[in-house]
């Protein structure tokens, strides 16, 4: 269902329209296919931690500017070393969080969340990549991290056609 799709944005976070697509299938949501999107997550967790791990050791302590005592730190640790309240600040849950709630909500409804904190975790995966590259700059990393989790919440399952294609036929 929606979970090999939301696996393919480990890499590259969606678009609006696909996201919007995504939810509107994982309101058809069973319980397996929750289980599915909330092993992904928690995957998809455990990857973006270690890629902040792995950014966080090859980060430089200080960038010198023309002598040794002109170096100034490089905050691109200090942002790293705060992912895990940075993410807890945005409102993501972690899967162990969506699970415990899985005996008063319905499926539909944490399959959607699922698959929106899949959505978060692929854009924040991208900024620690830039991050890292330098392409972003460590001052604008929470704020990356912030606009990330309010784009997603705001996307909206799509409407879906009353009759599929094939029934028509």
């Amino acid at each position: 269902m929606a979970a090999p799709c939301a696996l393919a944005w480990l890499d590259e976070p969606p678009a609006p329209a696909d996201l919007a697509g995504a939810l509107a299938l994982a309101g058809a949501a069973t319980p397996a296919d929750v289980d599915a999107l909330l092993d992904a997550l928690e995957a998809a967790r455990t990857a973006l931690e270690a890629l902040a791990r792995e950014a966080f050791a090859r980060a430089p302590i200080s960038r010198s500017t023309a002598a040794f005592h002109s170096a100034l730190p490089d905050l691109r640790p200090f942002v790293l070393y705060r992912l895990p309240g940075l993410l807890r600040e945005a409102g993501l849950y972690t899967a162990a969080e969506l699970r415990a709630l899985a005996a008063d909500a319905p499926p539909a409804w944490l399959a959607r969340e699922a698959t929106r904190q899949l959505a978060i975790l692929a854009a924040v995966r991208a900024a620690v990549r830039r991050l890292e590259s330098g392409d972003l700059a460590p001052a604008d990393f929470p704020a990356a991290i912030r606009r990330s989790a309010r784009e997603a919440a705001a996307v909206q399952p799509a409407p879906q056609p009353a009759h599929l294609p094939e029934d028509l036929e």
